[in-house]
């Protein structure tokens, strides 16, 4: 019984390290969505510029392939951080499902201990009840 709680505090924390691990992932994720947002935004006022000066039109148009390449590599950052996110769940539910599995069987080995305990104990007072029963019929049949 003592693998099974060892097991569980070791799992437990597998588990713990991994939801830390998802902490940073989301986070990362975040930023990196408003740093995408930010150069969106930062590509429409260039635009409203551009619209509205003939200088500004001149170089709007490597500006916005180069925004425009940024803005992709945020994407594939994305989705590679939302396939780590993907992995580590599906990673952490593994983790989970063991523990509770540990759990499960570490109870039902406890219960079986508390059943063997009272079966022992019942049998330990019905030889006490036998063996004083016995005595007083001995003692009924010398009186």
């Amino acid at each position: 019984m003592k693998s099974l709680v060892t097991l569980i505090k070791l799992y437990t924390r597998q588990l713990d390290e991994k939801r830390r691990e998802m902490v940073v992932l989301e986070q990362k994720k975040l930023q990196l969505e408003a740093a995408l947002e930010r150069l969106r935004e930062e590509l429409k006022r260039e635009q409203a510029i551009a619209a509205s000066s003939q200088e500004a039109r001149y170089s709007y148009s490597s500006y916005a392939k180069s925004n425009n390449e940024r803005q992709q590599k945020f994407i594939q950052s994305i989705s590679e951080v939302d396939i780590k996110i993907y992995t580590l769940t599906h990673t952490i539910s593994l983790l989970y499902s063991e523990i509770k599995k540990f759990e499960i069987a570490s109870n039902n080995k406890k219960r079986q201990v508390e059943q063997e305990e009272t079966r022992k104990e019942d049998i330990r007072l019905a030889d006490i009840a036998l063996k004083a029963h016995m005595k007083r019929e001995e003692e009924d049949t010398n009186s």
